[in-house]
C-alpha cells in the first residue's frame, strides 16, 4: 500500500517538478540575455549616486584635473559664439520655448579615457545677472543632431545637468526619468569633472566649494563637452580658461 501512494505522489508531482525546472531555466536565460544586452548599451545609467554610499571627490581635487575646453563653432545661427562666450541669439527659435538640441553645441578636445574639470560660469557680473536657462554636461555625439524631436536624455548619449523651467530652487539631469535636485542656491559657476575611466560625472556649485550631484553611467567612445544657453535668456555662458601656471 505505501508504495502504491509514493508511486501515485510520485506520478502527480512529476509534471510540477518538470515546470518548475523549466521557468528557471527561462528566468535565468532572461536574466543572462538582460545583463548581456546591458553591457552593449550605450549610456545605461546607474541612478543619481547617493553620498552616503560613496565618497564624491572633493572639489580640491577635481580641480586640479584642469582642462581649457573650447566652443565648437559650427555656424550654428541660432546661437552665438565669441571666443568662450557663448549665448542664443536674439530670434525667433523654430522649437519655440522648449530648450533642444538646436540651440546645443560641443565642446572639445574629446575625451576617451582619464579625469578631466571644466567650469562654466553663469553670471553677468556687469549687470549682477545670474543665467536661468541652460545645460552643462557631456555628450557622445561628435555633431549635435539639428533634430528638435530628439529626447536629450542619458539614454540617447547626453549627461547633463540643467536649469529647470519655472522653478528656481530646483536644477535637474537628463535621465529618464528626469532627476530633480532642490538647491538652496543657485550656482554661479559650475564646475564639471568627468572620471572617465571610473564612469562618473559629477557637478559642483564652485562658489560654494559643494557637490551638487554625480551620474554614473557606462561611457563608450569618446565624449565631448556639451553646452546650451538655452531659451528666453539673453544671459550669457562662459567657459573659465586658465593660465597653465594656474592648473
Amino acid at each position: 500500500m505505501p508504495c502504491a501512494v509514493c508511486l501515485t505522489l510520485g506520478i502527480l508531482l512529476a509534471p510540477v517538478s518538470v515546470a518548475f525546472l523549466v521557468m528557471c531555466f527561462l528566468y535565468f536565460r532572461m536574466k543572462a540575455n538582460k545583463s548581456k544586452s546591458g553591457d552593449d548599451t550605450t549610456g545605461e545609467n546607474e541612478p543619481l549616486l547617493p553620498t552616503e554610499t560613496w565618497q564624491p571627490t572633493a572639489l580640491s581635487e577635481a580641480s586640479k584635473h584642469y582642462e581649457n575646453v573650447q566652443l565648437m563653432d559650427t555656424g550654428n545661427k541660432l546661437i552665438q559664439i565669441d571666443g568662450s562666450i557663448l549665448r542664443e541669439d536674439i530670434r525667433e527659435l523654430p522649437d519655440g520655448d522648449r530648450v533642444t538640441c538646436l540651440t546645443a553645441v560641443r565642446g572639445s578636445p574629446g575625451f576617451s579615457s582619464g579625469r578631466y574639470y571644466w567650469e562654466v560660469c553663469l553670471e553677468n557680473a556687469t549687470a549682477d545677472l545670474l543665467k536661468k536657462s541652460w545645460w552643462i554636461g557631456v555628450t557622445d555625439k561628435h555633431k549635435i543632431p539639428h533634430d528638435e524631436s530628439l529626447s536629450p536624455t542619458t539614454k540617447n548619449g547626453f549627461w547633463f545637468l540643467s536649469s529647470c523651467p519655472n522653478q528656481e530652487d530646483t536644477l535637474q539631469f537628463s535621465t529618464e526619468p528626469e532627476t530633480f535636485i532642490y538647491v538652496q542656491s543657485k550656482p554661479k559657476t559650475v564646475g564639471v569633472y568627468l572620471d572617465f575611466d571610473n564612469r562618473k560625472l559629477s557637478f559642483y556649485n564652485v562658489e560654494e566649494k559643494c557637490l551638487i550631484g554625480s551620474l554614473a553611467a557606462k561611457f563608450t567612445g569618446e565624449l565631448f563637452p556639451l553646452f546650451n544657453p538655452g531659451k528666453g535668456d539673453l544671459g550669457k555662458m562662459e567657459i573659465l580658461q586658465r593660465s597653465v601656471q594656474d592648473q
